[in-house]
């Protein structure tokens, strides 16, 4: 294994299943005020959106790079949504719409954090909270259609293999998928795929970052 330096960041698609769920904000900043990374960056699946374009691709033949961007178009609309979900429960979110502040926002999970003067003394809640943001993933694709092993346009790729190569891109030390039920006990990642419970893409997608040292959690959001 290849180990690299990574950065306190974690990496958290939420399943375009969980958007059924109307206290799905609520919940999920309860979550993500837990102690975790300095820095979460939140991706979202398409839901319902991504069904219909592949009901069209197969009714239509739309083709698998047509119908690869609208589902990529499908996730953004659900990340906005959930943007101004978390906006009207007060979480404190960011959108990042222009790529150029990825190396911004990946310096937040760099910084060592400063003892108190007072070793005793307590830190506010507010101060150890997660800084968050949301990542465009129709820029994100955009770049990564640029680098040397772009993501295939293909239905084998869902969002699951999306957030992963977001994760190595970002030197994240985490991906957590959110789901809306569990994982099987003591199955690889191989088997989740088999099981459709990740895209096929996956296991050949999560290798370089589990390599290079990287985490990989199967959560269900706490009711």
């Amino acid at each position: 294994m290849m180990t690299r330096q990574l950065a306190d960041i974690r990496v958290v698609k939420v399943g375009g299943s969980l958007f059924v769920d109307p206290h799905l904000a609520q919940k999920l900043k309860c979550w993500l005020c837990e102690p975790s990374a300095r820095v979460t960056i939140l991706l979202t699946g398409g839901g319902a959106a991504a069904d219909m374009v592949r009901t069209l691709d197969q009714r239509f033949q739309l083709g698998e790079e047509t119908s690869h961007s609208l589902a990529i178009d499908a996730m953004r609309i659900l990340a906005q949504a959930l943007h101004r979900m978390l906006v009207d429960v007060d979480m404190s979110a960011t959108w990042i719409g222009d790529l150029r502040m990825l190396p911004e926002v990946a310096r937040l999970g760099e910084i060592e954090e400063r003892p108190t003067a007072n070793p005793h003394q307590k830190i506010p809640a507010e101060a150890c909270r997660t800084r968050v943001f949301f990542l465009d993933p129709v820029e994100f694709m955009r770049v990564d259609s640029t680098g040397e092993t772009p993501c295939p346009a293909s239905w084998e790729i869902t969002s699951d293999s999306i957030a992963v190569r977001l994760a190595n891109f970002l030197t994240a030390r985490q991906l957590v998928l959110l789901k809306s039920v569990a994982a099987g006990h003591d199955k690889s990642i191989a088997e989740l795929a088999a099981d459709g419970f990740v895209d096929r893409a996956f296991p050949r997608e999560a290798a370089p970052f589990l390599d290079a040292g990287g985490e990989v959690r199967f959560c269900v959001l706490p009711g």
